[in-house]
């Protein structure tokens, strides 16, 4: 004799993980413009002061104020949506108070008014 159960036996999950690929439609100027943008942004941002930040992103930011030095983006990934960029991203920052790596995520929206980049939104 067993008792009754109240759920289904277990079986295998159907999931299946997708991988963020880059869009394929955007020439190399255009990331490598944008690569540039946002290496020398996350360069500045953990001890940037907010006028010097702002000149980079549209929208409210603030800086981390921490002792981290930039050292690298980590497989940037760009989509066009429109006219804007978005952006998935890691960047990895090395702590030099603990000598520890840290690692922070972004989806970023840049537009590009002239030959210039901001970010849109994703920094709040």
């Amino acid at each position: 004799m067993s008792n009754p159960t109240l759920a289904a036996a277990p079986s295998k999950a159907h999931y299946r993980e997708t991988l963020d690929q880059p869009d394929s439609t955007l020439d190399s100027d255009t990331t490598n413009s944008a690569t540039k943008f946002l290496t020398t942004f996350f360069k500045l941002y953990p001890n940037g002061s907010l006028n010097e930040l702002k000149y980079y992103v549209k929208g409210p930011v603030q800086a981390i104020h921490q002792d981290y030095r930039f050292a690298e983006l980590v497989n940037p990934v760009y989509h066009r949506v429109g006219k804007k960029l978005k952006v998935e991203l890691t960047v990895k920052y090395l702590d030099l108070t603990t000598d520890l790596t840290q690692f922070a995520q972004y989806e970023l929206m840049l537009s590009k008014d002239g030959k210039n980049w901001t970010i849109d939104s994703g920094m709040n």
